[in-house]
């Protein structure tokens, strides 16, 4: 971890330069499925809604379209938020990604982030970022034309927030902004679409009529 300290404090000044993203991203990842989602984000809260669309033949069969649930991160606090609309219920515990790399006794020994160098991504100037995780490789293609972000999108459910190892990692290596395309062995994900604009706060709050059990504080009690 010490190696990059040095790093992280130039990429926090590097990024002063740039301004944060905050609107909307619309990705479209699709293999056996389509899965569309909608990333909601502001400096300090992330919110996505994403949806599973089955493929008849390659079409699109919207009407059996099932919404997955809504995952919100608070980033400030290290806190992801799980929102299950047909329960009325939200589940707060620290990052999934946290979680899974202390189960699998994860490390920084354990990842690689590769600068590939510069790439043209549809009308994106990018930088082309290979992460290996012990025998995994995950490619990423972040930009930093729409800003900077506290999130980036990985794969399908597979997100990188800021305090987590992988983005500790790749903002050391230089990452900085918007991700506009990743691979994930054949699984890929795209940018299709984006909205610069301000989200209401409300959009990051738990619903007055959810049931709320906080799994962050039922652990730290057991610490």
């Amino acid at each position: 971890m010490k190696r990059i300290i040095p790093f992280l404090l130039f990429s926090i000044l590097y990024n002063v330069c740039f301004a944060q993203f905050q609107g909307v991203l619309h990705y479209d990842c699709t293999l056996k499925n389509q899965v569309l989602m909608d990333v909601y984000l502001t400096p300090e809260k992330v919110r996505i809604e994403a949806k599973i669309v089955p493929l008849n033949n390659g079409i699109a069969n919207v009407s059996a379209a099932k919404d997955q649930h809504i995952i919100i991160f608070d980033l400030a606090n290290k806190k992801e938020i799980k929102l299950i609309p047909d329960m009325k219920m939200a589940s707060i515990s620290g990052y999934t990604e946290i979680l899974m790399d202390s189960v699998a006794k994860l490390t920084e020994k354990d990842i690689s982030v590769q600068n590939a160098g510069s790439e043209k991504v549809g009308n994106f100037s990018c930088d082309h970022f290979i992460i290996t995780i012990r025998a995994s490789r995950k490619d990423l293609w972040i930009t930093k034309d729409l800003g900077i972000s506290g999130l980036y999108v990985g794969s399908e459910f597979l997100y990188y927030a800021a305090g987590g190892l992988v983005y500790q990692l790749l903002t050391a290596a230089g990452a900085s902004g918007i991700v506009v395309k990743s691979q994930n062995g054949t699984l890929k994900t795209e940018l299709t679409s984006y909205e610069k604009k301000e989200i209401p706060a409300n959009m990051f709050q738990i619903p007055s009529n959810y049931q709320t059990i906080d799994r962050s504080t039922m652990m730290h009690g057991k610490n």
